[in-house]
């Protein structure tokens, strides 16, 4: 049994990883071509977030669902998020679009 503080440490690893592995899919897609100006970081932290909350969710067991299931959950949220809001400015560091779909 992991203690409580040994919990929380290891969801703040996880959270920290989730963090880099969207900020990094964020970095290597192509500039939107809109006139937005949503910070690419604030969509990196958004699309971190809700995924780790799903996740957090998902092992809690409340509902039995597959892991294709709760991929499907989170690029139906991830997509309709990010395409709703205003998009980077191309040419504004760090102004790319995160692959939600990639699979």
């Amino acid at each position: 049994m992991v203690s409580q503080r040994g919990g929380a440490l290891i969801q703040h690893l996880l959270r920290r990883l989730l963090v880099k592995v969207v900020r990094e899919d964020v970095n290597t897609m192509a500039s939107y071509d809109g006139n937005g100006g949503t910070p690419a970081e604030a969509i990196v932290e958004f699309i971190a977030g809700g995924l780790f909350g799903l996740l957090m969710w998902w092992m809690g067991g409340k509902m039995r669902l597959s892991v294709e299931e709760v991929d499907h959950i989170f690029r139906k949220f991830a997509i309709s998020a990010v395409t709703a809001a205003p998009l980077p400015v191309p040419g504004v560091a760090h102004s790319r679009v995160p692959n939600v779909s990639r699979g």
